[in-house]
């Protein structure tokens, strides 16, 4: 499935199952490919809609047994407010500098070369690792179970809060409490690490 959009300001993802793909461009819309992968008779449906400049993108699997899953790849523009949210599947952004949230019950969280202002990254099953840009200003990164990975601009302080329940934390950047910028990071089984790019 492939289908464009000629104006976005805001894409919202929210899918039952399948992996997400985000980058930024630098064109006014958005292109969305779609991957459909079933058994049975669990065929996903994905329907895009649009609301003004809003893109919202929802995949939906039928009850019953056999994979379902979409998985969808997207090309926004670089400045749009991005919202991404699976039960079951990797969420990735890329080149990106609205506001970012991503979301997945099951699955890892990659965002790189970021420069959104405010970013939240959560995975209750899987790692974390993100990197942004001088653009960011607050970042928080939650695990449930797998490590957290954040990569920041070489120099910059940051206000840091990480909380690492049984695992270790590291962290080698320059810590100032009066800092405007924050890092908020935490995961109950695994390990934290905050590092320069």
């Amino acid at each position: 499935m492939d289908a464009a959009f000629a104006k976005v300001a805001a894409v919202t993802v929210i899918s039952d199952a399948g992996d997400v793909s985000v980058t930024g461009s630098d064109r006014a819309g958005a292109d969305l490919h779609a991957d459909l992968v079933w058994e049975a008779e669990r065929k996903p449906t994905v329907t895009p809609s649009m609301a003004d400049d809003h893109l919202t993108v929802t995949v939906r699997c039928p009850q019953g047994d056999g994979r379902c899953s979409a998985n969808l790849t997207l090309a926004v523009p670089r400045g749009s407010v991005v919202s991404m949210r699976t039960l079951l599947g990797n969420l990735a952004a890329r080149a990106v500098s609205g506001e970012l949230t991503m979301d997945t019950g099951v699955g890892k969280v990659t965002a790189d070369a970021v420069d959104s202002p405010s970013v939240s990254t959560t995975a209750r099953a899987g790692d974390v690792s993100v990197a942004v840009g001088q653009g960011t200003s607050r970042l928080t990164a939650r695990g449930q179970t797998g490590n957290v990975r954040i990569r920041v601009p070489a120099g910059q302080a940051y206000r840091v809060t990480a909380t690492a329940m049984t695992g270790k934390t590291t962290i080698d950047i320059p810590v100032n409490d009066s800092s405007s910028r924050s890092i908020q990071a935490t995961t109950m089984a695994g390990d934290i690490n905050l590092s320069p790019a």
